[in-house]
C-alpha cells in the first residue's frame, strides 16, 4: 500500500492531514516569500492548534501533498478542500465537524482514484522540496510539546465533563479520563454502516460537548507557540521561501 501522508480514511485519533478554507480561484500574482499570509499559513502547519487556523495549516499540508502526487505522475486537485483531516483529538476545527461530519467520504474516494492513476513504482508521497524533512521534524517536536500541555491541570479538569456530556447526548458510554476516545466509537459506527443522519448527530455532539475542552487546549497551545516560532524561525522561514517559490498563493 502507498505512504500517503496526512490521509484520513475515517477518522484519525493519532497523527495521520484540513485542506483549506473559502474556496478561491487560483491566483496569478506574484507572492513574496515574506508574505505575512503565506508565514502565518505556515505556522499554522507547522505548530497546529485547534480551532479555525486549522483550516489555513491543511492548505499548506494539501500543497505539498499535491505537489508529490503531480512528481508522482498524479493529477494534481484544488488545495482548497476539506476531507484531509488531521488528529481530530487534538487538532479539531469543530466548526468544520458540525458542518461536514468527521470526515468526507466522496473525497476519500475521489482521492482513491486520483492515486491509482499514479506511478505504481513511487510509493514516497514527500514534495520535493529542500526544508521539507526538516520541517517534519518540526511538528514532532510540537506533538512533545502537546503532550506535556495535556497534562495541564485546567484541561484535565475538562475531561469528565466532555465524557458526560457525550454520554447523554449519544447514550455511549465514554471514558472519563480520556473523552475523545470517542473517536473510536465513531470509527465503529462508520464501519457497522450508520446512516449520514446518524454521522452528523455524532459529530454535532463532539463539537458540542467538546467546546471548552478544545478552546482550553487552543489557548494552552497558543501560549506555547511564540518560544517554539522562534527557536526554529529559520526552518519555517526557508520552508515558506520553497512552498512560494512551487507556486503557493494564500
Amino acid at each position: 500500500m502507498r505512504v500517503r501522508l496526512w490521509r484520513l480514511l475515517v477518522v484519525v485519533l493519532v497523527v495521520g492531514a484540513l485542506a483549506g478554507c473559502n474556496e478561491s480561484p487560483p491566483a496569478t500574482k506574484a507572492v513574496s516569500k515574506s508574505d505575512p499570509q503565506v508565514m502565518q499559513d505556515v505556522i499554522e502547519a507547522t505548530f497546529m492548534v485547534p480551532g479555525i487556523g486549522v483550516l489555513r495549516a491543511m492548505r499548506v499540508r494539501e500543497f505539498g501533498r499535491q505537489k508529490a502526487i503531480a512528481e508522482c505522475g498524479g493529477e494534481p486537485v484544488s488545495i482548497d478542500g476539506t476531507s484531509g483531516r488531521f488528529d481530530q483529538s487534538r487538532f479539531a476545527d469543530l466548526e468544520l465537524i458540525r458542518q461536514k461530519g468527521f470526515s468526507e467520504q466522496k473525497e476519500v474516494e475521489r482521492e482513491d482514484r486520483q492515486l491509482e492513476a499514479m506511478d505504481p513504482g513511487c510509493d514516497d508521497l514527500a514534495p520535493n522540496f529542500p526544508s521539507f524533512a526538516e520541517w517534519i521534524i518540526l511538528q514532532g517536536s510540537w506533538m512533545d510539546v502537546v503532550r506535556t500541555v495535556e497534562q495541564d491541570p485546567g484541561l484535565l479538569a475538562l475531561k469528565a465533563p466532555m465524557a458526560k456530556c457525550l454520554t447523554k447526548r449519544t447514550g455511549l458510554d465514554v471514558d472519563a479520563s480520556n473523552p475523545t476516545r470517542f473517536l473510536s466509537a465513531v470509527n465503529i459506527a462508520n464501519v457497522k454502516g450508520a446512516t449520514e443522519n446518524e454521522m452528523m448527530d455524532l459529530a454535532a455532539a463532539y463539537a458540542d460537548c467538546g467546546a471548552p475542552y478544545f478552546a482550553k487546549l487552543h489557548d494552552l497551545l497558543l501560549d506555547e507557540r511564540p518560544a517554539m516560532i522562534e527557536r526554529h524561525r529559520e526552518v519555517i522561514d526557508r520552508y515558506t521561501a520553497e512552498i512560494v517559490d512551487a507556486g503557493y498563493v494564500p
